[in-house]
């Protein structure tokens, strides 16, 4: 197992675009700068991201545009999603082979003897570190031993709703990794979730919010304990936006008012209204004004 390839901040990165739909590569490379300035990993074609939205050729776009402008200057992560079955793995494996460091995993929606295949066949044919993401937390404990059973799986995060689930699986972790070394390490995978006393354990985190505040999150996860958790607070309103699979307009939205790109969405999403608008902005502006450059 590699030195924890998945910790620290790992952003899940949104694809900007032009007013006619086409990607913006300028904004995009802007976005990608910060976070590798950062000392941030990446991590390309999350739900934030639109993946639905993306052709294939599309992705490999971004993907080129990532690699060949930051060789080497951060990991960069693919996600996954098992509900694409073969396309899915054959578009891995050459991702795996343009040179990204690993990938993410998501079930979404796949029954868990065949997210437990995907993974398995994932790591015979790419060869590269995976971290599993889950977002139903019932089977996530019995899952969790079974995957821990396939090699390069590094990492584990459940997305589920409940603080219960996340607890039980970051005590399982815990107490199975204090028998195996090489036992896969637990991530925070949802913001809001990010104050209870397990999570500020984790050596990873994914966020969207800090596709807005690189460097805060850079430096916030470096603290340890309640030093973290204040510094966390400071985001406590941002954490509840960006916490619904939906996020991506309002994300895009925030990262517009930061002058980081245009708010342009790809159906089936539309812009935030009025209403939405005014919240976000209120959420950000609690935000900038707590302290954050």
């Amino acid at each position: 197992m590699s030195d924890r390839l998945f910790s620290g901040i790992t952003t899940l990165l949104p694809t900007p675009f032009e007013e006619d739909g086409r990607i913006d590569f300028f904004a995009l490379s802007s976005l990608l700068e910060k976070q590798a300035l950062a000392g941030n990993g990446v991590a390309l074609f999350s739900p934030v991201s639109e993946r639905a939205a993306l052709s294939e050729k599309e992705r490999f776009s971004i993907l080129d545009n990532a690699l060949d402008i930051f060789p080497g200057q951060m990991k960069i992560f693919v996600c996954l999603s098992s509900s694409g079955g073969e396309n899915e793995l054959a578009f891995a494996e050459k991702c795996a082979s343009s040179g990204v460091d690993g990938f993410f995993a998501d079930a979404e929606n796949c029954f868990q003897k065949g997210f437990f295949l995907f993974v398995k066949r994932l790591s015979q044919a790419c060869g590269k570190p995976i971290a599993v993401l889950r977002g139903d937390g019932r089977q996530n404990l019995p899952l969790f031993a079974e995957l821990s059973s396939i090699d390069r799986v590094e990492a584990f995060a459940e997305t589920g709703e409940k603080p219960a689930e996340t607890d039980a699986l970051f005590r399982a972790v815990s107490a199975r990794g204090a028998l195996l070394a090489d036992v896969p390490y637990p991530l925070c995978a949802r913001e809001e979730l990010a104050f209870l006393s397990e999570t500020l354990l984790c050596p990873g985190m994914l966020s969207v919010s800090s596709c807005l505040f690189p460097f805060e999150f850079a430096d916030l996860w470096k603290k340890k304990g309640r030093a973290r958790r204040d510094a966390l607070a400071r985001f406590a309103s941002l954490f509840e936006l960006f916490s619904r699979p939906s996020c991506a307009a309002s994300v895009k939205w925030a990262l517009h008012r930061l002058g980081c790109c245009l708010p342009s969405v790809r159906l089936p999403l539309t812009e935030p209204d009025t209403a939405e608008r005014f919240n976000i902005e209120r959420r950000l502006d609690d935000a900038l004004h707590r302290g954050v450059r």
